[in-house]
């Protein structure tokens, strides 16, 4: 039996940061947060009182820092590549960043590890 091919393109790394969902049609935010990212997308468990939709488009401003306000130059544009059903106002997506990251790539240790 053949192991099944990796689909990622960017490797990731387990990590939970605090971070926001813009929906661009509603401008409304959503509270979100992290459990793995990479410089290619990130899978985000987002609080949310309506289903998120595969394919809809988003954005995502990750940053743990604390601050309320987040400025248009922090959005990474990015759409939703897989979405899970929504359990008490809360759903697991996959979000596809338009452009890859490089902030947001392991470190070597990271990778390693």
């Amino acid at each position: 039996m053949s192991q099944p091919q990796e689909r990622r393109m960017h490797p990731r790394r387990s990590v939970e940061i605090a971070c926001k969902i813009r929906c661009p049609g509603t401008g409304r935010y959503l509270q979100a947060h992290t459990s793995d990212v990479s410089s290619g997308g990130a899978l985000l468990t987002v609080q949310t009182p309506r289903p998120l939709a595969d394919g809809q488009r988003v954005d995502v401003a990750l940053r743990d820092d604390g601050r309320a306000i987040i400025s248009k130059a922090e959005l990474i544009p990015a759409h939703i590549v897989r979405s899970s059903a929504r359990l008490e106002r809360r759903q697991v997506v996959a979000v596809q960043f338009d452009r890859p990251q490089d902030q947001l790539a392991p470190s070597d240790r990271a990778a390693a590890a």
